[in-house]
């Protein structure tokens, strides 16, 4: 029988929420009562166009705070829908129209794996660059499926050793990425101070 209370996402964001001083923890309460419209990525450019892995983009989260995002996967169907995306956000400043050198290494990840759906970019929440990678290095990540109570890749199929970046299994909501991006803003304000 499956244990769903016990959930290793939900546990590691618990034991680091503990670690919080009193101040970050009274924000993050904050954020988490607040209203997607207080959090959510400003509108930087609508694309219809189908991205592929390797496409980085930009968002903007807050004020003239732009970041860069990098596709890990396209093209996925599984059981939560179809032409899905996997995602990261990256702790690096974008510098719009200017050309740049992507340091895709785990330290550098704020946020992700996550899956999504074209909606972030046919909103114009991630807007598109002319930069591709072409050789993604190969990062261990996967999901944690809760009704299933195991580690599955972004198609649904079993992993069977922890992976090092894990997010829970499921399509990111509309305001889902922008909530994790903000959450990591209050835990490191440090992290974009100029």
């Amino acid at each position: 029988m499956n244990d769903y209370a016990d959930n290793p996402i939900a546990r590691a964001w618990e034991k680091r929420y503990q670690s919080f001083s009193s101040d970050i923890q009274y924000k993050l309460d904050e954020l988490y009562n607040a209203s997607s419209k207080e959090y959510q990525f400003n509108v930087v450019k609508k694309s219809r166009k189908h991205s592929t892995r390797g496409d980085v983009f930009v968002i903007n989260p807050i004020n003239d705070l732009f970041l860069y995002g990098v596709v890990l996967n396209s093209n996925i169907n599984n059981i939560c829908g179809d032409d899905l995306y996997v995602i990261i956000i990256l702790k690096e400043r974008a510098e719009i129209n200017k050309k740049k050198e992507i340091r895709l290494i785990t330290d550098n990840i704020l946020v992700g794996p996550c899956i999504v759906g074209k909606e972030y970019w046919t909103k114009g929440f991630f807007g598109r660059t002319d930069i591709n990678i072409q050789d993604i290095p190969q990062f261990s990540y996967g999901f944690y499926y809760i009704g299933k109570s195991k580690y599955v890749n972004e198609f649904g199929n079993e992993i069977f050793e922890k992976p090092d970046m894990v997010e829970s299994f499921g399509v990111a909501t509309i305001t889902g990425i922008a909530y994790k991006v903000r959450k990591e803003l209050i835990i490191q304000p440090d992290l974009f101070a100029k």
